[in-house]
């Protein structure tokens, strides 16, 4: 947000049977992005530090966060997914911890960017009538960080009825 240029170096999908891309907008430009099932083929620029927003379902999330576990640039991991057993995550913590990497989640309920640009991840702020209701849909001030998805969603009520909107929300799980 904020830059001239979009960061997303691509699309991890392990069910995708041939590489493709798709077309985005990054602001008015429009830009393609790699869909893969091959890690390797996402090109990483030398020195940079990569995030990974892991999306899948608790069937593979543990699996890919592995895999990108072993490159070097990748440095953090936030993983929505829900349900994963407590014994997994504190496995898969000490398997990051042990790389020197970060992880926020498993059990987020995503997170949310309001205004004409903003984004969503995750189900956060609840169904499109919600969203509406509670302004997200334009530019606002609050950021709200918790580590409950419900609770999130609460604060997100609890802002927009005192009158306020929410620019920026997060669950870290």
């Amino acid at each position: 947000i904020g830059e001239e240029k979009g960061s997303v170096l691509g699309v991890y999908d392990p069910y995708v049977k041939k590489d493709t891309y798709k077309n985005y907008f990054w602001g008015r430009q429009k830009i393609k992005i790699l869909i893969t099932s091959n890690i390797n083929a996402l090109a990483i620029p030398e020195g940079s530090t990569v995030a990974v927003y892991n999306y899948l379902s608790i069937r593979s999330c543990v699996q890919a966060t592995k895999k990108f576990a072993d490159i070097s640039a990748v440095q953090m991991f936030y993983i929505i997914a829900e349900g994963l057993p407590e014994a997994t995550t504190l496995e898969l913590a000490e398997y990051l911890r042990i790389r020197g990497k970060t992880l926020l989640g498993p059990s987020s309920v995503g997170a949310i960017k309001s205004g004409i640009n903003g984004r969503r991840v995750g189900s956060v702020g609840g169904l499109m009538d919600n969203i509406q209701r509670c302004n997200l849909a334009t530019e606002g001030y609050v950021a709200i960080i918790t580590k409950s998805g419900g609770l999130l969603n609460e604060m997100i009520n609890y802002v927009e009825r005192l009158g306020l909107v929410v620019g920026e929300a997060v669950s870290i799980g």
